[in-house]
């Protein structure tokens, strides 16, 4: 599945191309609800480029959710944070799924691009987030993706998680806002 429509090099635009991303991954989600679908393999192919990601929506914090079965490929891709709200820019599941154990998502693959968290715009001490979580989630694979950006939280943050293999990944650019106070959290 390739993600179409999205706006290149514009953060006017990281709403528009949140939207674009998430309508494919609910759509994805929905099939694994069918019977016929439930253990297919998706993959999502975001085209190359640089997109602003905004998930500032009212008074909802949005980001990518990443659901079973789903490879997000990523290759020759920068997906930047432009908004200033304390979420990640990709996580498993729903923010209301309540999940324990191992029983969140499962068989998730996340390859290549570059995830920024944009640390030039973050300037309150209030700022911090995860760029990615995975919560009691199993059987992740992330490979030769660039976390980039962290603000006053962990680059990948990975609670609960089991079978999973994180691959040729770089991180870089922790920002530390004084969200912790003075405490150096500078995790991977």
């Amino acid at each position: 599945l390739k993600v179409k429509d999205l706006v290149k090099d514009n953060t006017a635009d990281g709403k528009k191309n949140l939207s674009r991303i998430e309508s494919v991954m609910s759509w994805i989600n929905k099939q694994h609800q069918k019977e016929k679908y439930k253990n297919t393999m998706f993959k999502v192919i975001i085209p190359k480029g640089t997109y602003y990601i905004n998930g500032e929506n009212g008074n909802t914090n949005r980001c990518i959710h990443l659901y079973d079965h789903t490879w997000l490929y990523m290759k020759g891709v920068t997906l930047i944070k432009s908004d200033t709200r304390n979420r990640a820019i990709i996580r498993t599941g729903t923010c209301s799924d309540a999940v324990s154990g191992y029983n969140g998502q499962s068989n998730i693959i996340v390859e290549g691009g570059v995830i920024d968290g944009n640390t030039r715009i973050h300037t309150k001490k209030t700022m911090h987030f995860s760029g990615v979580r995975f919560g009691h989630d199993h059987d992740i694979l992330i490979s030769n993706v660039h976390f980039k950006g962290s603000v006053s939280g962990l680059h990948l943050e990975l609670l609960g998680v089991k079978g999973i293999s994180v691959v040729g990944c770089a991180f870089s650019d922790y920002k530390d806002t004084g969200f912790t106070k003075g405490i150096n959290r500078n995790e991977a």
